[in-house]
């Protein structure tokens, strides 16, 4: 396999052009994130942690907040806006980033601990956390350092909820030249953090090349739809 990349997509997306054979429809009714507005005012009053042992009280925290409906919430099978907006506020989500950045500046140790408590209280909420802190650290691992910093800076800033569509039980997205773009196509069965997610991470094989390229793009944008009864996506110039 040739050495992977990160690469740069346009943020506003372009023209859609999905298969027929695929239903449209929109995602599940969300959970409503004025619920925590108590948790949310008291989490940004309080800033996030500065110790390790700050962070693992956070998550506790924020455990215990989820554990009060978890069996409720699993029941209604609602996307988990609310829930990730606490986490959001909480800070968890910045734990791993740097410190210049307002990020935790903690090392992946402290974040499966904190993953750990979280799932204690929520066990699928638990799952969306790790895979978020895994996704936001896709730059460090297959990108440049400059990708690597203006990533970090990015997600940690924006307080964004990363999502991921790269597994191995699919083929790879197909990736083209547009020129002054790139065109991911294809499906995708799974993509862990979904229509909650604020960006999600691509992965494909560059058309006539073994070259696999990353890019970080918004969920939120013409060129990608998700499935019917499935957590799938389909994307088409994204």
């Amino acid at each position: 396999m040739a050495p992977s990349s990160t690469q740069e997509v346009p943020l506003n997306g372009g023209s859609l052009a999905v298969e027929p054979a695929v239903k449209k429809v929109k995602p599940n009714p969300a959970s409503d994130p004025t619920v925590y507005n108590t948790h949310h005012q008291q989490f940004n009053s309080d800033g996030i942690p500065s110790t390790t042992e700050g962070w693992i009280f956070r998550a506790r925290a924020v455990a215990q907040i989820f554990s009060v409906d978890a069996a409720a919430r699993d029941i209604e099978n609602l996307s988990p806006k609310a829930e990730v907006a606490l986490l959001k506020s909480s800070g968890l989500l910045k734990v791993l980033g740097p410190k210049q950045y307002g990020g935790g500046g903690e090392t992946w140790e402290t974040g499966y601990k904190v993953i750990r408590e979280v799932a204690e209280g929520d066990g699928s909420l638990g799952m969306l956390l790790g895979y978020h802190l895994l996704w936001s650290t896709t730059a460090n691992v297959v990108g440049t350092e400059e990708q690597k910093e203006r990533w970090q800076k990015a997600i940690i800033e924006g307080n964004l909820f990363v999502g991921g569509a790269v597994n191995p039980r699919d083929n790879d997205l197909s990736i083209t030249d547009a020129g002054d773009h790139l065109i991911f196509n294809g499906f995708k069965n799974f993509n862990t953090g979904g229509v909650v997610s604020d960006l999600t991470v691509l992965e494909g094989v560059y058309a006539g090349t073994e070259h696999h390229i990353f890019a970080f793009v918004p969920t939120v944008q013409p060129g990608i739809q998700f499935a019917v009864g499935i957590p799938a996506i389909i994307m088409s110039h994204c």
